[in-house]
């Protein structure tokens, strides 16, 4: 009876204790998503008071980890002074979500001594650099302390109780690792964007404290543990497993002996380089990844929930089927190192074909919609990641087996051993993008990387299998061979056609690695040439870049009356700042984030005329919004010459914050600038207005009618516009202006002032019900990196712009001939309506709207220069796709653009013929090419050919309005009338707010309802 009474009591306990150990995995799993959050909030948080450079960033991930590591250290000491650890675990999530909640008001106390430092100082960047440190670490070392010590002390709990300690932190690491795969991909994907900066972190440090309270009341709950690890009592033996063959697999004997002192020394020397190796390879991939899956929010959340995935699977993986047996942790863990080098060399060729893979993943992947690019951001992450990260999350449970076997101190010995990694990972990052990226570049870099994995996995072995000299050699020789044969072999632009992604077909002439991003020069076949950082075009040669180099300077420095001191935010070129030189400003500032822009500057001699080492011209190497925050200098005019805003960390130079520090930085006066593209949504772009205007009342819209611009102006002020036409009538009769201006078909100055676009009064009812994009609601920053064609967004823009369109006369004073120019510039104004009316008609695909509209603006102004410049435009786009498509034959998508560019331009033949030759090859064709087509046949006389293809477009796309509007136009024509009814109305069903389907039923006689009208 007392025999069975024992039974059942610990039965009992093993039901209890297996609650337990579920409970914990649970909350460990909950504990690495708020910790994941917390530190892209704290990141985002810290980006806006030190920058958003990779060195600010750096500084504060440096930061953290080693409050990580410290943490880690002492707690894991601790731990096995305890009886209650998960009580302890409890209380340090506490702390952690109470000092997360706590941040912002530290933060902001840091923001204020940081800029008072600033402007006191005038710090030099390395002292600057050490301040950065010390408030980063003074805001982060608290927190991530907390943090660090929850696995020694959560691992002390479970693996006390365990025969296999290493197996039980494993499951924990990997649980933990899950949790952070889940942080990373709500943050990326759902907080930031649907709570804020501020409500994400609130949120996760809810999170945390909700946590902490559970784990704190079920660590009151759960037996007291002794000081030090008692001996766990054998398990009931297993029945053997059965191998192939049906010999019996049994597992490893691990009753085994301690490691030795030098033994343990030189495993946590190896799991410090394991760290570095991993977080080195982040970078690195990191680096040459975002070329393809460009610099958006999305694509960095997407390679970091990758790379956490793997690591979490590894780990899982290793603790379930691989520590149980074995019985060399040792050997096993440099056999895991050496498997690791070798992934990771495997990973080179796989990233500099990534482009031919993606190619062939991304059409498998169009039920994605608009997240298409985002599931294929995963998948090739994943292509390049998975089997390295694998192998790194299986290390961890094989080290902490080695280390923990027959050790009673386990929390210590956890603990030294997490320490270790941790500052291993803080190297890696920093000398990866600090040291070795700029000495030897990306793939170099990894080689590098490789290289260590081989040698800390040789040494291991060498180390564990010290009887076999036959296992030692045949272990190091081939592998020294692969290390050197790799470096030998891999040629230095292994990465180019990755790097030169989207560029194609061009050829890279000049490319630079630096910490703040990878500038590169690319020349295209037409002669045209184009400066890129990190994927990202800034600036170039071809017409459009030109106008817009040339204006953004131009058109604040002409208005303002007496421009003396001027900074432009982002060098580019270097175009911008050669006119502020030419037009004779005293004092320019330079404010730049990536040095090596300046570098490339000498690829632009002949447009910058040598302003990239102009000794008159003061450079300022930081963030631009972080500049604007902390300088208390005041200019005339300051111009935002940023980039696309989809990319991360641009689109915060859009921000109402920004514009608001922009606005302290002008003298009484003075003008703000902000460059704009125009391919963006017209959602997104009310924003961006809403943003500026709330800080500027006064503002104003500039673009030119050009060509098909994709580039804006926003100009804004604390006074009412004035400008003195006399005075710039004068400023343009400088022959060098004039002729500077002249070559972007700007020749006067009334076509300089019908630049305007829109006026205060038309942007207020534009922007009326937009949201305002902050730093704490970076709105703006998630809708681009949602992409849709650029087509579609400028077409979507530039009809939202034109119907708000507003003449420049009102603002016009001092008049040379006031009867005359106001007439002249009533003329422009009409004329370029119409040209902005064709230019929408062109991007829908309207080749006859599009004639009919500059003929028109011809009609108004005779000659008009901006007709000529747009056809020309179109003309010299035709004849670039067809060089690029003689140099790769095989890109469809190049000819399928040709073909487009020549249906717009109504060379219907050579168009239909491209349109047909793209069909028969493969019929699965955007609607497009089937709809165009069938005008191309139907205007050169195949009525009956144009009918057959529209009806295979219905067969492939049911849903595609607009070839049952054309069906109906082509029944109607031959007397069907029934037929011609029956299409337009379905065509209205599919599309009811179509102005032009509602016209044509109009024309047949079909009722139009009321409440169908747009």
């Amino acid at each position: 009876m007392a025999a069975g009474t024992r039974t059942l009591v610990e039965a009992s306990m093993g039901v209890e204790r297996r609650t337990f150990r579920a409970a914990v995995l649970l909350f460990f799993t909950a504990s690495g998503a708020t910790s994941l959050v917390l530190e892209v909030a704290w990141t985002r948080i810290l980006g806006v008071v030190f920058g958003n450079t990779v060195l600010a960033a750096s500084t504060v991930l440096t930061a953290f980890m080693l409050g990580l590591a410290l943490g880690s250290a002492v707690l894991g000491r601790v731990a096995d002074r305890v009886h209650r650890a998960l009580l302890l675990y409890g209380c340090l999530e506490m702390g952690t979500g109470t000092l997360a909640l706590l941040f912002p008001v530290f933060a902001a106390a840091v923001s204020q001594a940081y800029g008072w430092y600033f402007r006191a100082y005038n710090p030099s960047p390395t002292s600057l650099n050490l301040v950065r440190l010390a408030f980063s670490l003074a805001l982060l070392v608290p927190p991530a302390f907390l943090m660090g010590g929850t696995l020694p002390v959560l691992g002390r709990h479970l693996a006390v109780w365990h025969r296999e300690p290493g197996q039980e932190v494993g499951y924990l690491y990997g649980a933990n690792t899950v949790g952070g795969v889940a942080g990373s991909f709500l943050a990326g994907f759902v907080l930031l964007a649907a709570l804020g900066v501020h409500g994400t972190l609130v949120a996760a440090g809810c999170g945390a404290l909700v946590v902490g309270v559970l784990a704190a009341a079920l660590g009151l709950r759960a037996p007291a543990q002794a000081p030090t690890a008692p001996q766990p009592q054998p398990e009931p033996p297993r029945r053997p497993k059965k191998r192939r063959g049906g010999a019996a697999f049994q597992p490893a004997d691990v009753a085994a002996q301690p490691l030795s002192p030098h033994t343990f020394r030189m495993v946590a020397l190896a799991f410090a380089i394991t760290g570095f190796c991993a977080m080195a390879c982040e970078v690195l991939w990191t680096r040459v990844l975002l070329f393809l899956l460009t610099t958006t929010v999305y694509a960095f959340a997407s390679m970091l929930t990758t790379f956490l995935t793997g690591i979490a699977l590894g780990s899982f993986m290793s603790a379930r089927f691989l520590v149980p047996r074995i019985r060399r942790p040792v050997v096993w863990f440099g056999a895991m190192e050496v498997l690791i080098g070798l992934s990771t060399l495997v990973s080179v060729p796989v990233l500099a074909d990534l482009e031919r893979l993606d190619a062939r993943i991304a059409p498998h992947l169009a039920f994605g919609g608009v997240w298409q690019f985002v599931l294929t951001s995963f998948a090739d992450a994943f292509l390049v990641m998975l089997p390295s990260t694998l192998l790194m999350g299986a290390v961890f449970p094989v080290v902490t087996a080695g280390c923990l076997r027959g050790e009673e101190a386990l929390g210590r010995r956890l603990g030294h051993v997490y320490a270790a990694n941790t500052v291993g990972c803080v190297l890696g990052s920093l000398l990866a993008g600090f040291v070795m990226l700029p000495l030897v570049g990306t793939h170099h870099s990894i080689l590098v990387v490789v290289a260590l994995n081989l040698a800390v996995g040789v040494a291991l072995v060498w180390h564990g299998a010290a009887r076999s000299a036959v296992l030692r050699y045949g272990l190091a020789v081939p592998l020294a061979a692969v290390a050197v044969a790799a470096f030998a072999l891999t040629p230095a632009d292994v990465f180019y056609r990755v790097i030169n992604a989207y560029h194609q077909p061009s050829r890279i002439s000049f490319i630079k690695e630096s910490p703040a991003g990878t500038v590169t020069v690319h020349d295209l076949p037409n002669g045209e040439r184009l400066i890129s950082v990190d994927g990202v075009d800034v600036a170039g040669l071809d017409f459009m870049l030109r106008s817009t180099q040339k204006l953004q300077a131009y058109i604040p420095l002409l208005l303002h009356p007496n421009p003396r001191r001027v900074v432009q935010i982002g060098f580019g070129s270097g175009e911008t700042a050669r006119v502020g030189m030419e037009l004779g400003i005293k004092d320019y500032t330079v404010v730049e984030i990536c040095p090596a822009v300046f570098d490339a500057g000498r690829m632009f001699r002949q447009i910058n005329h040598g302003s990239y080492q102009d000794p008159r011209i003061h450079r300022v190497i930081m963030d631009g919004k972080n500049w604007a925050l902390l300088s208390n200098q005041k200019y005339d005019v300051v111009m935002n010459d940023s980039v696309f805003p989809g990319s991360s960390g641009s689109s915060a130079l859009y921000t109402v914050d920004h514009f608001r520090n922009c606005r302290n930085r002008l003298a009484p006066g003075g003008l703000f600038s902000c460059w704009v593209p125009l391919d963006l949504r017209a959602s997104e772009m009310r924003m961006i207005l809403k943003s500026f205007q709330k800080v500027f009342p006064h503002t104003s819209f500039w673009v030119a009618s050009n060509c098909v611009n994709k580039h804006g102006l926003i100009l804004g002020s604390l006074q009412p516009l004035r400008i003195d036409f006399r005075r710039l009538q004068r400023m343009m009769a400088v022959p060098s202006v004039r002729s500077d201006l002249a070559e972007i078909a700007i020749p006067t100055v009334y076509d300089f002032l019908d630049c305007h676009m829109c006026d205060e009064r038309t942007i207020q009812a534009m922007v009326a019900d937009a949201p305002d994009n902050t730093d704490d609601r970076p709105r703006l920053e998630f809708s681009c990196a949602i992409r849709i064609p650029w087509e579609r967004r400028l077409w979507d823009t530039l009809i939202m712009l034109t119907q708000h369109r507003a003449p420049v006369t009102p603002y016009v004073v001092n008049l040379s001939d006031p009867p005359r120019d106001r007439e002249e510039l009533a003329r422009r104004y009409r004329a370029t309506t119409h040209i902005f009316r064709g230019q929408i008609a062109q991007l829908a695909g309207l080749p006859r709207v599009r004639g009919e509209e500059l003929l028109a603006a011809l009609r108004e102004v005779p000659g008009d220069v901006h007709v000529h410049s747009c056809q020309a435009e179109l003309l010299r786009e035709i004849g670039d796709l067809r060089q690029a498509c003689a140099m790769l034959p095989g890109v469809v998508e190049l000819r399928r653009r040709l073909a487009d560019k020549l249906y717009v331009a109504a060379q219907y033949q050579e168009a239909g013929e491209l349109y047909d030759e793209l069909l028969k090859a493969n019929p699965n064709q955007p609607s497009t090419v089937y709809l165009h087509l069938a005008v191309c046949q139907f205007t050169g006389g195949d009525a009956g050919g144009a009918e057959s293809t529209l009806a295979a477009c219905l067969k492939a796309y049911p849903q595609e309005a607009e070839a049952h509007d054309l069906l109906a136009g082509l029944c109607r024509r031959y007397g069907r009338l029934s037929e011609a009814k029956a299409h337009i109305q379905e065509a209205m069903r599919l599309r009811p707010d179509n102005p032009l389907y509602r016209e044509h039923a109009r024309l047949l006689g079909v009722r139009v309802n009321a409440d169908r009208r747009g």
